[in-house]
């Protein structure tokens, strides 16, 4: 994670409780002028389960907006199967 961004989106509300309720496993992105606060802790690069919009560039800062998801769930079939060849202690690249 970018410490310029978590510096900058450090007194975001959204940003604060997502990262208390990850317990400090999550990461923060932008794209296309929208900081994104993601949990780490359920899912697979780059799909994951909670993801959200958090704020929006204005100029050199941002502004917070309500809370917004819009993680990739991705090919849930394929992830499932990796899943289960996983399970037993398979070495195996990740589908996506």
């Amino acid at each position: 994670m970018a410490p310029r961004l978590r510096q900058e989106l450090a007194g975001i509300e959204g940003v604060r409780r997502l990262a208390h309720f990850s317990q400090g496993f999550y990461k923060l992105h932008e794209r296309q002028g929208h900081a994104w606060i993601t949990d780490l802790r359920m899912g697979q690069e780059p799909h994951y389960t909670f993801s959200f919009v958090v704020a929006r560039r204005n100029g050199e800062g941002w502004v917070p907006v309500q809370p917004q998801g819009g993680g990739s769930r991705g090919d849930v079939g394929r992830a499932l199967a990796w899943l289960w060849q996983r399970l037993p202690g398979r070495d195996i690249p990740p589908p996506f």
